[in-house]
């Protein structure tokens, strides 16, 4: 995840680094030399030995920084056995940034 200001405008972005669409890394590296006020962090840092099936990263409009995982619950059925849930947080928590 990173925050920039391109132009006078702060924006936000998620770098793809895995196999899901590819690594954008490169390209971040290459396009990050034309912003002002790049800060970059990696929410999966955070996740420790947390279970969980996915991780977001949230940066604030203040560039505050947190990693979220979630997880879905399985949630007994009145005649038996069990379904699974949405997702639900299972972690929230502050982040430090890379730069």
């Amino acid at each position: 995840m990173a925050a920039f200001r391109d132009n006078g405008v702060n924006k936000v972005c998620h770098i793809s680094t895995g196999d899901d669409f590819g690594d954008c890394k490169p390209a971040w590296d290459a396009a990050k030399a034309n912003y002002t006020n790049v800060f970059e962090f990696c929410p999966s840092d955070f996740i420790d030995n947390t279970a969980h099936t996915k991780c977001y990263g949230l940066i604030t409009s203040d560039f505050q920084t947190y990693m979220v995982l979630t997880h879905p619950r399985q949630v007994p059925r009145p005649g038996g056995g069990h379904a699974t849930s949405d997702e639900q947080f299972v972690k929230i928590e502050k982040a430090r940034l890379l730069k």
